[in-house]
């Protein structure tokens, strides 16, 4: 008589919060047995873009200043009566 062998086949785990496959959408392994759920992806992709809006918050502060200092450039520029003008201008609005 043949016996059949029944091969237990491993659940895997995500390698970050510790579900079981059966406890989630999606298992994602790589080749060194590590998983990833697709709980944990979906965090990590919120991180990615707070990340990434932060980033493009400080790009948009350095344009902003850039763009200032490139006005300083021209304004410096003008001659002394207009920088004169200028000035008192700027002190009476503000």
């Amino acid at each position: 008589m043949d016996e059949v062998k029944e091969e237990k086949k491993v659940e895997m785990v995500c390698s970050f919060c510790k579900k079981k496959q059966s406890e989630v959408a999606v298992m994602i392994a790589s080749d060194s047995k590590t998983c990833i759920c697709s709980e944990c992806v979906l965090l990590s992709v919120g991180v990615i873009f707070e990340h990434v809006e932060k980033v493009r918050k400080q790009i948009d502060i350095i344009t902003d200043s850039l763009k200032r200092i490139e006005v300083l450039d021209v304004t410096n520029q003008f001659p002394q009566e207009f920088k004169d003008l200028i000035r008192q201008i700027t002190k009476i609005g503000g």
